[in-house]
């Protein structure tokens, strides 16, 4: 089967479910982002959230496990345009961002954020955490990091 023809198939399975996608969907595309995963208790209650949200009928593209994650930072945004390709920037920029970026994380601890509430947003259930001081401590570090090309975008909710 070819990949438009599949396309289509998800399309009209989407229309006739009243679902909303991201208009990325299908695309290529990429981005540079700084994630921080959750330890082993935290992950299994949030895949029994997206098990509770489908046994509710819900029907969604269900993020796998493996890639859950809280959004630190977007260095090269999926959205933002650049005025070169993002690869580019980033082959130019990665070695000297990574080596201030871990400078700025020395003695860094790791930190709990309480989640506490599902937003459902055009292209994804979100599962939203309380404002966390350590967390936002991350945050201003990164967006400190001296550099021309990359300009972090930080998120304004702990997510």
């Amino acid at each position: 089967m070819s990949l438009g023809r599949l396309r289509a198939q998800e399309n009209e399975y989407i229309r006739s479910h009243g679902i909303m996608i991201d208009g990325l969907w299908g695309t290529q595309c990429n981005a540079i982002n700084i994630q921080v995963y959750p330890d082993q208790n935290a992950l299994a209650r949030l895949v029994e959230i997206q098990d509770r949200v489908e046994s509710c009928g819900a029907s969604f593209f269900r993020v796998p496990a493996h890639a859950l994650h809280i959004s630190v930072a977007a260095l090269l945004g999926v959205r933002d345009n650049y005025s070169r390709p993002k690869d580019d920037i980033w082959t130019e920029e990665q070695a000297q961002y990574t080596a201030l970026l871990r400078k700025q994380l020395e003695g860094f601890a790791v930190f709990d954020l309480l989640f506490s509430a599902l937003i459902a947003t055009r292209s994804a259930i979100v599962v939203v955490g309380k404002q966390n001081p350590v967390l936002e401590k991350l945050r201003n570090r990164i967006r400190a990091i001296p550099c021309h090309s990359i300009q972090p975008r930080i998120p304004d909710i702990p997510h």
